[in-house]
């Protein structure tokens, strides 16, 4: 299973009934429409909850369980919604987890085929067997050496304002294409080369608080080959909550805001 699922496979899951679809998005959007069959998991109702049995739960309400067939995530535009309710459901041990390749903006743009009836629903047991591997904590990233890449993932002006001492620059924005969540692998692995990043590469992405960005990061490096990578969950609030020291970018030019 990879990152992403395209959309020929996701219409082809739907119509044999092979696939959960999950729409990240909130309630008042997927009323408005969604993808057929599509279940709606909003990516709020699992970050009101840091708990990471909170998405098992949800998904279980929804009739999503962990051993059960793909589960493929969408939202509305840029993928950030849909990447962290996927990292969410990854984390409390869903193995069977997939980015849809397009956005629901997009999706429509295809002229593809939209309804707004909500599924017929069956609870099932859910069990939370986090993987440990997937989170950063403080402390990882307070030790991190030149072993290990931090990639901050907000817009690139509130890097240069203000970011944890060491950390690179790669904005959410810049992984994504008109067309897809995700730009094409070769593109994906010179944009991280140029920021010293390899497929062999150790790397903890965070954002501003609640995941979402660093999350899209998370499965970019995932999506490229690069297996060490691990998510500062709590973020640069926390950091600053926690009065760790920050790095600024004095004097920044127009080239240091493209860059």
């Amino acid at each position: 299973m990879g990152v992403l699922t395209n959309t020929d496979a996701l219409r082809s899951g739907i119509a044999d009934r092979s696939v959960h679809v999950v729409d990240a998005r909130t309630a008042d959007e997927y009323r408005a429409g969604h993808i057929p069959t599509a279940l709606n998991l909003s990516v709020s109702s699992i970050v009101a909850e840091q708990n990471a049995g909170t998405a098992a739960r949800l998904a279980g309400s929804l009739g999503i369980s962990n051993n059960g067939p793909l589960v493929v995530i969408y939202d509305g535009y840029f993928g950030t919604a849909a990447a962290l309710v996927a990292w969410r459901l990854e984390h409390a041990g869903y193995q069977n987890v997939s980015l849809l390749e397009c956005s629901y903006a997009n999706w429509l743009e295809q002229g593809l085929e939209y309804d707004y009836d909500v599924p017929d629903i069956m609870h099932v047991g859910y069990s939370v067997k986090t993987n440990p591997s997937m989170v950063a904590t403080i402390r990882d990233v307070e030790l991190a050496n030149s072993s290990t890449i931090l990639v901050d993932s907000r817009r690139r002006l509130d890097f240069l304002a203000m970011h944890i001492p060491g950390a690179v620059s790669i904005p959410y924005r810049a992984l994504s294409s008109p067309s897809s969540v995700l730009r094409g692998k070769d593109e994906l692995l010179h944009l991280f080369a140029n920021r010293g990043i390899g497929v062999e590469s150790n790397v903890i992405t965070y954002d501003n608080d609640s995941g979402t960005l660093s999350a899209l990061a998370y499965y970019a490096l995932k999506h490229v080959g690069v297996d060490g990578v691990r998510l500062y969950l709590a973020s640069f609030a926390d950091w600053r909550r926690q009065k760790m020291p920050v790095e600024t970018q004095q004097n920044a030019t127009y080239g240091d805001l493209a860059a």
